[in-house]
């Protein structure tokens, strides 16, 4: 399947950190949260 990585970076306000959340979109349309870690291939 050939798919590619959207890279969502959100800003807790509570804490002010950063969270990085790594979407694959795949060419189905569909698209799902892999979790705060790249995905490996």
């Amino acid at each position: 399947m050939v798919a590619w990585i959207e890279e969502l970076i959100e800003l807790n306000p509570a804490t002010g950190e950063e969270k990085v959340t790594y979407t694959l979109i795949g060419l189905r349309g569909m698209d799902f949260e892999v979790g705060e870690f790249p995905p490996e291939f």
